[in-house]
């Protein structure tokens, strides 16, 4: 009876490290690193911090794969993504505030791979 229990507690430990394994995405960041106000104006530039965290190690993508997306925002210049530890890196990007119809500027980082990828956003408000 024991070693039955043993074998059941055995197998359900390996089904769940093999499970976490596969459902863990990439860890994704984006900050104000300068330039962090209340609200922003058409104009205003701000300096944003992206970072991401390759928590299942072996990637199939290379980090240049990341993917942008901006709302009411113009980039002017990225730094290249630098490894600022182990599987962690990280990359500077200067926007500018630009005039659209109304809400807030947004900027989209995500990355798409077999293990799920990962997605992070940051909302800027803005004056009207």
């Amino acid at each position: 009876m024991k070693r039955i229990f043993m074998s059941v507690a055995a197998s359900v430990a390996m089904i769940v490290v093999f499970a976490a394994g596969d459902a863990v995405a990439c860890d994704v960041k984006v900050s104000v690193y300068e330039g962090l106000r209340e609200t922003y104006r058409v104009g205003d530039e701000v300096i944003l911090k992206l970072e991401i965290l390759q928590t299942h190690r072996n990637c199939s993508e290379s980090i240049n794969a990341t993917k942008y997306r901006t709302a009411g925002l113009e980039v002017s210049t990225a730094t290249p993504w630098k490894e600022a530890g182990n599987n962690k890196f990280e990359r500077f990007v200067k926007v500018k505030i630009i005039e659209l119809p109304a809400g807030p500027a947004t900027f989209e980082v995500s990355r798409d791979c077999s293990r799920e990828g990962g997605y992070a956003v940051i909302s800027m408000p803005r004056n009207s």
